[in-house]
């Protein structure tokens, strides 16, 4: 099982894109270092709440990675970003054991696509701009037996593949700079000890 939430802009100007993330997210704190694991353990229990942590990654073939703890859909992140920098901007959301996959490209300003498939709802699946050459027929596998059309965790890295990067490439000696607001807010993990029940998944509430 594994959880990914991380935006992805092409541009290397890692100063730029944290002015502007910390204009966006209004952070307590910028500091620098390597890859803070403990963001991972602190995804916030909303999806309607504007990340909290924020992780810069180094540059990948004129890419920047950024990790973050929210699972809210940031069109007006992506927009603002992708026009002030003119570039491509692509937030990717998925967690395995619930099945949930999200892909949204913005290009200077503009929607270019969106797709948001919930393998426990087929039925409110996202589907929005036109298709990239590079995308597979359809989103919904016809049956129990149609592998290649399942749109999944594996779907979402060849995506990224035919822009140009790795959306797992992770360097141990990276250095990231980390925007935290002092309070985080709830996050999944205090909600599931607090009631001392498992851990929940963000797309049941």
């Amino acid at each position: 099982m594994s959880t990914f939430i991380s935006f992805h802009i092409k541009s290397d100007n890692r100063i730029h894109i944290a002015k502007l993330l910390q204009e966006l997210s209004s952070v307590d704190e910028m500091t620098s270092g390597i890859y803070p694991k403990e963001l991972d353990h602190n995804i916030l229990l909303s999806d309607k709440t504007d990340p909290t942590f924020i992780a810069i990654g180094n540059t990948q073939n004129g890419w920047t990675s950024v990790q973050l703890n929210s699972f809210k859909k940031l069109h007006n992140w992506a927009q603002k970003i992708s026009k002030e920098l003119n570039t491509t901007f692509i937030h990717i959301i998925g967690q395995t054991a619930s099945d949930v996959y999200y892909f949204l490209v913005y290009e200077r300003g503009l929607l270019r696509r969106e797709i948001e498939i919930y393998y426990g709802d087929l039925d409110n699946t996202t589907d929005k701009g036109e298709k990239f050459s590079f995308e597979k027929p359809s989103l919904i596998p016809a049956s129990d037996e149609d592998y290649e059309n399942i749109f999944d965790r594996d779907t979402l890295e060849q995506y990224c593949k035919a822009f140009g990067f790795d959306l797992f490439y992770q360097d141990e000696y990276d250095s990231y700079y980390i925007l935290r607001k002092k309070v985080l807010g709830k996050t999944i993990r205090e909600y599931a000890a607090s009631y001392n029940k498992p851990k929940p998944w963000w797309r049941f509430w």
